[in-house]
């Protein structure tokens, strides 16, 4: 039973109230545990609290600038309906992403997270769940 948890997707971390406004250090979403690497498919954006009108450039990923992911991401299309909408950001088909090992050296390299390059104009926050599965490292 315990294999087919970890085998397949699903949520591995949730983290509220998310600023999507304030460019500063990385927000850590998750980090895997020792001797386990997370395979990140995709992060959902929930519980959106205000418009994301120029909010266009978030990285997700690991790194100190979460910049070894998703980069790029903008979320400046989310002006209305942001009380019941979501969004669901992943990356690029056919691309190569990091894994996001347990046993990383450098603890940035450990942690999945969110670094706003170019966040929204006004103070809006989000709920992030990341989704993958766990392999043993």
């Amino acid at each position: 039973m315990g294999e087919a948890r970890e085998a397949g997707l699903q949520v591995l971390g949730t983290q509220a109230s998310v600023d999507l406004q304030t460019e500063s250090a990385k927000v850590v979403l998750y980090t895997p545990p020792p001797g386990k690497i997370a395979l990140i498919f995709g992060v959902l954006l929930t519980n959106i609290s205000a418009s994301c009108a120029a909010g266009d450039d978030y990285n997700f990923g690991t790194g100190a600038a979460a910049d070894d992911g998703f980069d790029a991401v903008d979320l400046s299309g989310i002006t209305t309906g942001f009380a019941t909408d979501y969004m669901y950001v992943t990356g690029v088909n056919n691309t190569k992403y990091t894994l996001v090992d347990g046993d990383a050296a450098a603890l940035a390299d450990r942690q999945f997270g969110v670094y706003v390059v170019s966040g929204t104009t006004a103070a809006t926050t989000c709920t992030a769940r990341v989704l993958g599965i766990l392999i043993d490292s």
